[in-house]
C-alpha cells in the first residue's frame, strides 16, 4: 500500500526474494497515483513480465478516512497475508494499519502488517500497544523505519544484520556465477561470501542489508 520510494524498494526486494527461494508468489500494489508509481517501477526494473511474477497494480484512494481501500480489501477476502503500508504520512499509515487489523480480526483471517513509521515516539507507542494488546495473535503489526541510521556502516559491523547481509550477497553471487558458468559448480560457503565483502560499494552492501 503506497508506491513511493520505500514501497518501490520493498517491491523490488520482494520480487528478488521470491525468485531466490522459488516461492509461489503474487504481489498487489495499491496507490492513489498508480500510473506514476508503476512507471517508476518499470523504469527501474525493465525486465519484469507481469504474468510471470504475479504482479498487479491498482488505483485506489488510500486515505484512511475513506472507504476505498477497505472496499478493495473486502473484495479480495483472505487473499493478502502480508501487507506493507508505506505512504508518505505516518498518521495515514498508522490509521490504515489498525483499520486493517480490526477488519482481519473481525473476519478471522491471519495477516502480518508492516507499517512505515518515521516518528520515533509513534514507533515506540505502536510497539507497546501491540505487546500489551489483547487482540487475536493471528494478526500482528510490525512498525519499521524510524531509525534513519539503521544502515549506517558503523552500527552494523560484525552484527547479526551484517552477517545476514553477507549471506544474502553470497546467495546472489552463487546464483549469478552458476548462471554465467552453468558447466561449473560454485558452492556457497560463509567464507566465500565474506570474501571482498567490505570492499564492495556502499550501495551494494546497503542493498544486501535491506534484504537481510
Amino acid at each position: 500500500i503506497g508506491g513511493g520510494s520505500i514501497g518501490i524498494e520493498i517491491l523490488k526486494s520482494s520480487l528478488w526474494c521470491s525468485r531466490s527461494l522459488n516461492y509461489t508468489f503474487e504481489v498487489t500494489v495499491v496507490d492513489k497515483d498508480i500510473k506514476k508509481s508503476a512507471g517508476v517501477f518499470h523504469r527501474q526494473c525493465p525486465g519484469i513480465i507481469h504474468e510471470d511474477y504475479g504482479l498487479s497494480f491498482h488505483q485506489h484512494n488510500i486515505d484512511a478516512e475513506t472507504d476505498d481501500l477497505m472496499k478493495f480489501i473486502e473484495e479480495n477476502k483472505g487473499k493478502f497475508n502480508y501487507i506493507v503500508i508505506a505512504t508518505s504520512d505516518d498518521e495515514t499509515n498508522i490509521k490504515t494499519a489498525f483499520d486493517l487489523r480490526a477488519w482481519y480480526e473481525r473476519e478471522k483471517y491471519s495477516a502480518i502488517i508492516s507499517v512505515n513509521v518515521r516518528d520515533e515516539q509513534k514507533y515506540n507507542l505502536i510497539t507497546q500497544i501491540d505487546k500489551t494488546s489483547l487482540c487475536n495473535d493471528m494478526v500482528k503489526i510490525f512498525p519499521f523505519g524510524c531509525n534513519l541510521l539503521m544502515y549506517s556502516y558503523e552500527k552494523i559491523i560484525d552484527s547479526t544484520l551484517e552477517k545476514a547481509a553477507i549471506c544474502i550477497n553470497g546467495i546472489y553471487k552463487q546464483t549469478y556465477e552458476n548462471h554465467m558458468h552453468p558447466e561449473g559448480s560454485w558452492k556457497l560457503t560463509y567464507e566465500s561470501s565474506l570474501e571482498n565483502w567490505r570492499e564492495l560499494p556502499l550501495q551494494k552492501r546497503r542493498s544486501s542489508m535491506a534484504l537481510g
